[in-house]
């Protein structure tokens, strides 16, 4: 007795597919088309018996190659009932049919089909063909496995999200005291410093203010992925909103020798939206822009049209490959290479300015040339 394998039944939905396992498995051994969709319908009534007790069942398969002619034997587990109808059914079919008694009482019917003459000795490499037949997983298996992995997998990026969440929190309270401490420091309400104190109380500053920076995006790209971001639209004026941002990043841009410079249409006034969040997205695209500009200038317009509020930031800088476009929103993603790449960040900012847009019902694309500047557009409802 050769055994190939088991045919598993799980519920209603798994005898289309079992069925034709039966009908492709009938027909790799030689029985000819009629033959094999009887044997495989005469088997799909047993099946359906087996699936009345509610319990997963399998088929056992195998090849009887002991007896002067090889058989096919199917062997059906757990039915309810195998009776005399069931013997006659299948009788109309298969060369033999028995009923086996099994432990506390329950049976289990066999059924035999002898192989046609030409295939009276099936060689090795059909059994190999039956025997991937009766393991190749069916669709709608397939389609199971893949939910649960993904169901798999969301599970884990919440419980990602919600641990970064934590730890970020936790992470910012030391943090500020750092920031508190030092400032009172280096304002001198302590007591007066040298300079070389001065200086090393400086870079601890400044370093505990960029990790902060970094926890912050963290936090932020956290709560969007768990879901927990919370949005406040309230009304007000966007053009207070463009000038604070430009205010406050013009000395940088003046120590770099570049111009930030706006142009407001005079339609621009009061949206309603998140003041925050929006304020977030141009100061960190605003940002990146004089960051990554060497000489020229950077250019915010904003702009009202459509209901619709249009805001870009052009700059003059390195601009962006073509190749590296698809990656721009990507969560820890920094493009470019050698000095390009030295540039601080955890390549957060972008894929948190998308997300934020989007939450807020707008959106966020990018142009780019290299070598020639970049402009980075975000859309907002007006209302």
């Amino acid at each position: 007795m050769i055994e190939l394998g088991n045919i598993v039944l799980e519920d209603e939905s798994s005898l289309p597919a079992s069925r034709e396992k039966i009908l492709v498995m009938a027909e790799e051994l030689g029985f000819d088309p009629i033959t094999a969709t009887r044997m495989a319908t005469a088997a799909s009534e047993q099946m359906r018996i087996m699936l009345r007790t509610g319990q997963p069942s399998f088929i056992r398969v195998a090849m009887d190659k002991e007896s002067e002619r090889p058989a096919l034997i199917l062997g059906f587990t757990s039915p309810p009932i195998a009776g005399s109808t069931t013997r006659e059914v299948l009788g109309r079919v298969f060369d033999g049919v028995d009923v086996l008694a099994k432990d506390g009482g329950t049976e289990c019917v066999e059924v035999r089909k002898l192989l046609p003459a030409h295939r009276a000795e099936p060689a090795e490499n059909v059994l190999d063909r039956v025997r991937e037949t009766i393991q190749r997983p069916t669709i709608e298996e397939l389609l199971r496995r893949l939910t649960e992995a993904k169901e798999r997998a969301e599970s884990a990026d919440r419980l990602k999200s919600a641990f970064l969440a934590t730890m970020s929190h936790e992470l910012r309270t030391p943090l500020n005291s750092i920031l508190g401490f030092t400032s009172i420091l280096l304002q001198g309400l302590a007591g007066p410093l040298n300079d070389e104190q001065a200086k090393q109380l400086g870079m601890v500053h400044n370093s505990a203010k960029h990790l902060l920076d970094l926890i912050n995006d963290v936090l932020d790209l956290s709560k969007i992925e768990a879901g927990q971001l919370e949005v406040v639209l309230e009304p007000f004026d966007m053009r207070e909103a463009v000038e604070k941002v430009v205010l406050a990043m013009t000395p940088i841009a003046a120590d770099k020798g570049l111009r930030l410079t706006t142009e407001i249409a005079p339609e621009v006034g009061e949206i309603t939206s998140d003041r925050r969040r929006v304020e977030q997205i141009l100061l960190n695209l605003v940002n990146n822009a004089v960051k990554f500009t060497e000489e020229g200038e950077v250019r915010v317009e904003c702009e009202v049209g459509g209901g619709w509020l249009t805001t870009r930031v052009i700059d003059t800088g390195i601009g962006i490959k073509a190749e590296d476009m698809g990656r721009l929103f990507k969560s820890f993603q920094q493009l470019g290479s050698g000095s390009t790449r030295a540039k601080e960040g955890t390549g957060l900012g972008l894929a948190i300015c998308k997300r934020l847009a989007e939450a807020l019902g707008g959106e966020l694309w990018a142009e780019s040339r290299w070598g020639e500047g970049s402009t980075f557009t975000f859309k907002l409802p007006i209302a």
